[in-house]
């Protein structure tokens, strides 16, 4: 049961109570203290008069301070429930009766990429696919964000992995599935697609470098951290003009490329320093980071071994 509606319900049986109370209060105090007895109905009508602020019917009067003070509480009761409690429960729940409901299944969806949660990291990603004419959804698992996208005009499923969100994003006809949560979360969406015998490419967008490999064990084809985006930036203001030779780049731009490169025990630049290697000379290319122990440094010191240049 939606939150809002249980919130409605706990209203209501707490206004019947706040009424029944009220009604036998009054009786009480009628029959005592004012020696004018009032029967439950009488008592009943005057307690909703009351709490909606519309009036009292034949009671305008009492004469014991006791009866005045608790009508003069009750009045008050009556006033926060019309200005303040009601707009917070009713409101709410008129909102999502009458609100648009979220897509949870995308059953037409074909060749498409799933995007698990939306963030910046994937907005510029997503503007490029729509240009590309590739379609997208997104799953997201917060409701305000999904609104959010709906009324953007994105694909968007409202869902989480518990309920089989996956599934309902039709990823078995899906070309690439990209996950953009938090690390913990990649590696529980990565593994439950591969559970679901998705083969596609998955990619991950992770927080923490030290991430990139656990991500990769769990399934994903490739895990890129900021601090990719940072070594780019920095490699697209330290050069203008940079031609490599080096297979697997990244085009960034006309004349800027940037690409990683793994050094390996056979390799001739295996225990040279960056200095030694001359790449520079050799390859063409602009060292501006290397990877040591899932870190990276930028820039990395002429006299570093070549271990992972980039």
């Amino acid at each position: 049961m939606p939150r809002s509606y249980q919130r409605f319900l706990i209203l209501i049986g707490a206004l019947i109570s706040l009424l029944l109370i009220m009604s036998l209060l009054y009786m009480l105090g009628m029959y005592f203290l004012e020696e004018k007895p009032r029967n439950f109905m009488q008592a009943l009508q005057w307690a909703a008069g009351t709490a909606s602020t519309t009036g009292y019917g034949g009671d305008t009067s009492w004469q014991h301070p006791v009866m005045v003070v608790y009508v003069v509480f009750a009045q008050f009761i009556g006033v926060i429930l019309l200005f303040l409690i009601f707009p917070i429960y009713l409101i709410p729940f008129l909102e999502e009766r009458f609100e648009t409901k979220l897509p949870k299944e995308s059953a037409s969806a074909k060749n498409h990429v799933v995007i698990f949660d939306y963030g910046p990291a994937v907005a510029t990603l997503i503007t490029e696919l729509e240009q590309a004419e590739i379609p997208t959804v997104i799953i997201d698992e917060d409701e305000t964000d999904a609104r959010r996208l709906l009324e953007q005009g994105h694909k968007v499923i409202y869902g989480n992995l518990d309920e089989g969100v996956l599934e309902k994003s039709h990823l078995s006809a899906a070309r690439a599935l990209i996950v953009n949560s938090s690390d913990d979360r990649n590696a529980a969406t990565i593994l439950a697609a591969r559970q679901l015998g998705f083969t596609g490419e998955i990619l991950a967008l992770t927080a923490d470098p030290y991430h990139r490999q656990p991500i990769i064990l769990a399934g994903a084809n490739g895990a890129y951290t900021p601090r990719h985006v940072l070594g780019a930036a920095l490699a697209a203001r330290a050069s203008q003009k940079v031609s490599p030779t080096v297979a697997g780049i990244q085009h960034l731009g006309h004349k800027l490329q940037v690409a990683e490169a793994r050094i390996t025990r056979e390799s001739p630049l295996a225990g040279k320093t960056l200095a030694e290697a001359e790449l520079g000379q050799h390859a063409g290319v602009t060292v501006i980071g290397q990877w040591v122990g899932g870190k990276l440094i930028a820039p990395p010191a002429p006299t570093s071994p070549t271990s992972k240049a980039t």
